[in-house]
């Protein structure tokens, strides 16, 4: 909406106009609000007409949030159909307890972390996504880094980068992990108060397949008492046996496709669902990238943070809730697509879901959201 005036030899009036599209396709305005003419104006607010004009462009403002409003609250007709069948392959179930844990992670400023990483390294990809993504999977459902892509897919907003930027940010991670443990823990305290006169040190373990000890893997006793064997091939490179039917599910699936084979003698890419009998004297191998150290290390910090994230969004409601129920209630918060014209929430609201949105000052508990609300919900999470 727009001010316009209209002037006559004594006076000139002030109004609200909306422009439209008729009914044949013509662009036209009509009169919202008619505001008074100058010298009433003038004389009501007490300023000259550049006065006026400031205000009435404030009034302006004010109609179309108005209108905003009013037309998103407006009952949303969707027509069904009985006897219409479902599309293939069109995903309607999305997760949206996430958004609560943005709200710490831009609180913890962590946006403004990557950026001055990214200043630093030469990529492409959109750390930012990646990170916040790797820490909200990591306490939402916890698993390898592909399942962890996967599971991000199922957000509201799911990933712009690829599984193979993943593993390439987590090297990136690692060499910063200093310094994105220094810039979180000062930017804790715009959460809240901390108490920083004690510290905790974690003294737990974690197993290596090793012959010999290598920078921060070093012999001892391991807690779970593994005995599995290696096989040493050359210095640093080790084949370790596995059975395929005691492979992770997806792991075992992965290995099974027999898409992503390369022929050993030109590592040249081939189906071995189009091999001829010539091709089976052939010798073919499949690779996944290997987690080094610095992955390790990239790890380590994806769940320091993912925890972190858990316990002050717990703090914040005062620890009046379990572990338990605030992560079933994370997991619980699911949107379903409708028709394309905006989500309708999936979840029971109860006296821990009221209590997350008033903490993080956005509601995700409408009976319907429209695509443009839901935008607005997102900004607002990253908005603490």
């Amino acid at each position: 909406m727009r001010i316009t005036t209209s002037k006559s030899k004594n006076s000139e009036s002030f109004y609200i106009t909306q422009s439209y599209t008729n009914a044949n396709g013509k662009s036209t305005s009509k009169t919202i609000r008619k505001l008074g003419t100058l010298a009433e104006l003038s004389a009501q607010l007490h300023t000259d007409r550049d006065g006026v004009v400031e205000w009435a462009n404030e009034q302006a403002r004010l109609e179309t949030l108005k209108y905003k409003s009013e037309k998103e609250d407006a009952t949303v007709m969707i027509p069904f159909h009985s006897n219409r069948l479902m599309d293939y392959n069109k995903q309607k179930l999305f997760s949206g307890g996430y958004l609560f844990l943005q709200s710490i992670y831009y609180g913890l400023k962590l946006d403004s972390v990557c950026r001055k990483i990214k200043s630093r390294h030469k990529f492409e990809y959109d750390l930012n996504a990646i990170l916040s993504d790797l820490i909200y999977t990591r306490v939402l459902e916890p698993s390898s880094k592909s399942s962890s892509f996967r599971a991000a897919k199922q957000f509201l907003e799911p990933p712009t980068y690829e599984l193979h930027d993943v593993y390439r940010a987590l090297s990136v991670l690692a060499s910063e992990m200093d310094f994105i443990q220094s810039e979180v823990y000062k930017n804790s305290f715009f959460l809240g108060d901390r108490m920083d006169r004690i510290l905790y040190y974690d003294c737990t373990n974690y197993y290596f397949e090793i012959e010999q000890e290598d920078g921060d893997k070093k012999y001892g006793k391991s807690k779970e008492q593994r005995p599995n064997p290696i096989i040493q091939m050359g210095q640093r490179a080790f084949i370790v046996t596995q059975s395929i039917k005691k492979l992770p599910g997806e792991d075992r699936a992965w290995t099974l496709n027999k898409t992503g084979f390369k022929r050993l003698a030109d590592n040249k890419p081939v189906d071995l669902t189009k091999l001829t009998d010539d091709d089976k004297n052939q010798l073919y191998y499949k690779d996944e990238p290997f987690t080094t150290k610095n992955w390790i290390k990239a790890h380590f910090l994806t769940c320091f943070l993912a925890l972190l994230h858990f316990r002050l969004l717990n703090r914040s409601l005062k620890g009046t809730y379990t572990t338990e129920q605030l992560l079933r209630t994370l997991k619980d918060i699911k949107f379903a697509d409708v028709e394309e014209q905006g989500f309708m929430p999936v979840y029971e609201r109860q006296k821990i879901t009221d209590d997350l949105h008033e903490i993080c000052e956005f509601r995700t508990d409408y009976q319907f959201i429209t695509k443009r609300k839901i935008k607005g919900i997102q900004k607002k999470s990253k908005r603490r």
